[in-house]
């Protein structure tokens, strides 16, 4: 799961950071075993440290197949500023988009990546 998770953020990110393997590299995620605190339920989660860019991600496995992903993209783009690609789902079923920001910080709309 965590290789296609993995591979889905870096197809969203590509028009931004090109072929970098480095991206969202699944040999550089650290995953550790958490508990859940509103479930209870046993949780991976996984932290990518800082690329030569400053680009950092993280991952939440969830015991029932779900998870959730975000990764740092952090390039501008004319008038907007490509922060993150997210990617959550389960199993069978993984959407994803590109997150940016407008000139003042602000969350541009009417952008995004299915």
């Amino acid at each position: 799961m965590v290789a296609a998770i993995s591979q889905r953020l870096q197809e969203l990110a590509r028009p931004w950071v090109g072929g970098e393997a480095v991206f969202a590299d699944p040999a550089r995620l650290d995953l550790a075993a958490r508990t859940d605190p509103f479930t209870g339920q046993p949780t991976l989660v996984g932290k990518w440290a800082p690329d030569a860019e400053g680009r950092r991600g993280a991952v939440t496995l969830n015991d029932d197949g779900s998870f959730f992903a975000e990764h740092d993209v952090l390039v501008w783009q004319g008038a907007h500023f490509v922060e993150a690609v997210t990617v959550w789902g389960r199993p069978g079923v993984m959407k994803g988009e590109a997150r940016f920001l407008d000139e003042t910080g602000e969350p541009a709309t009417g952008r995004g990546l299915g």
